[in-house]
């Protein structure tokens, strides 16, 4: 199979294998892809419907989160933070400054400069959809019923994952 493998991929094989590497099998390659793909769609789902019982849509809630771990945060970093384009996070945010969930500051020694800032009733938000045993905490346990190390394997994996696609420029901007 390598030898086929090799025959298809040309050099690159034989890169990826100097490397220390394995080339997947065909069929295994596209069930990841597929893999991922269901996932994606799922936990999107999952999020939006989560986020809805918070009277929020899934940017906003993502947006909530990413600001919960950012103090400051400039539109366009919170827009990669939670893989969108700016024009999409510039409307979600605008919705959650109405909503007194984020306020836009001038950031000192730079006016021209804005910053993203979660605000009190945002971290409330966050509290009461985060808290232990709400739903929202009961439903990624579900989900997430993994041991501690299955967890950090799987962060490791997808870093590396994600790693690669970046190297080939196939990330969203």
């Amino acid at each position: 199979m390598a030898i086929e493998m090799a025959a298809m991929n040309g050099h690159r094989t034989e890169n990826f294998e100097k490397r220390g590497g394995s080339v997947l099998d065909r069929e295994l390659r596209i069930q990841l892809m597929m893999s991922y793909r269901k996932l994606h769609f799922a936990f999107k789902n999952k999020v939006r419907l989560l986020a809805e019982a918070f009277g929020l849509n899934e940017s906003h809630f993502l947006m909530l989160s990413a600001l919960a771990h950012h103090e400051e945060i400039s539109l366009r970093q919170l827009a990669a933070l939670i893989a969108t384009s700016e024009s999409q996070a510039s409307i979600a945010v605008e919705e959650l400054v109405v909503r007194g969930c984020i306020d836009r500051i001038r950031k000192p020694g730079d006016r021209r400069r804005l910053v993203l800032r979660l605000t009190d009733a945002g971290r409330q938000v966050l509290c009461q959809a985060f808290a232990e045993n709400s739903p929202i905490d009961q439903e990624m346990s579900r989900i997430f019923d993994l041991s501690q190390e299955e967890a950090e394997l799987l962060i490791h994996l997808n870093q590396r994952i994600l790693a690669n696609l970046q190297r080939e420029g196939a990330s969203h901007s």
